[in-house]
């Protein structure tokens, strides 16, 4: 109950409304309809620890069809989590494109007083085609993975979902269940980063930062970005590389191997160190734990 009690008062800072109010709010706006006591003292619970405002959508919550509770946060909200648990962070953005032009993978890095963190994300292995945002917007929707991925490992942030995963449960759930309903939100408006007009292989950085003490009063804290270009690295395809790739070739066979290029939409010529990652851990996940 005290534990209860000390979540309402951060709530009621977070949301400013009387923490009297803020239970019947949450069951009203907020939660699940029929939602348990426990199922509203876990949502006021994960809120509270990243100082999330469930009333502006920063952190919602679904239940799954098997009765699961999911709390997922949009990604203002792993912005503002970042911004409390380290103000000063430097984030750096990594765009990297194919040989035809397309976004290939986008790298965020977290520099932090608690050290380093980087982390890749693949538009292959990302990328959700019942998603318009994703069709609109890939680069855009792939830096907000990176971003996520590298904040939860950077920060140790658990127990909240991206909107993404959150999705991805559901659907699994429902090919399980025998139901192929995809489809379970609205579309959310995007809220990202502002877009930068880059050319390939661009480095976005940007600083999360607080403003001075004489602006604090006019002026919300903001994320500010500053880019510069990076000398154009020609990748190609390394002789450690090309060695794994043939030798995953010699143990699952040529066609097994084709086949897997071609599942990946990729050209043999476009094949690059980083390609050829993904390509292993295709043969690696399909085929047994080659030893590649």
């Amino acid at each position: 109950m005290e534990q209860k009690i000390e979540n309402l008062k951060v709530l009621a800072e977070i949301t400013k409304v009387d923490s009297k109010d803020i239970v019947e709010l949450m069951k009203k706006n907020v939660m699940p309809a029929g939602c348990s006591d426990s199922e509203l003292g876990f949502a006021l619970a994960i809120a509270a620890k990243y100082n999330l405002n469930p009333f502006t959508n920063e952190i919602c919550f679904i239940r799954t069809k098997n009765g699961r509770l999911i709390p997922y946060v949009q990604y203002d909200g792993w912005v503002k989590i970042t911004r409390m648990l380290e103000p000063e962070s430097n984030i750096i953005f990594e765009e990297n494109f194919d040989g035809n032009g397309k976004i290939f993978s986008v790298t965020c890095q977290i520099i932090s007083k608690k050290g380093s963190v980087k982390v890749t994300e693949y538009y292959q292995e990302c990328f959700m085609p019942n998603r318009d945002v994703w069709v609109k917007y890939p680069i855009r929707m792939l830096r907000n993975k990176s971003f996520n991925q590298a904040a939860r490992l950077q920060f140790g942030i658990s127990g909240i979902y991206d909107e993404d995963e959150m999705r991805r449960i559901i659907e699994s759930e429902n090919r399980n269940n025998g139901n192929n309903e995809n489809k379970i939100l609205p579309e959310p408006e995007i809220k990202s980063l502002p877009e930068q007009k880059s050319e390939p292989n661009q480095i976005a950085q940007e600083k999360i930062a607080q403003p001075t003490q004489s602006a604090q009063s006019t002026q919300p804290t903001q994320t500010t970005i500053a880019t510069q270009k990076t000398t154009k690295k020609k990748i190609n395809i390394s002789e450690g590389m090309k060695q794994k790739l043939v030798k995953a070739k010699e143990l699952i066979g040529q066609e097994k191997f084709d086949n897997i290029i071609s599942d990946l939409h990729i050209k043999k010529s476009d094949i690059n160190d980083d390609i050829g990652k993904i390509i292993l851990k295709k043969v690696i996940d399909l085929y047994g734990g080659a030893q590649c």
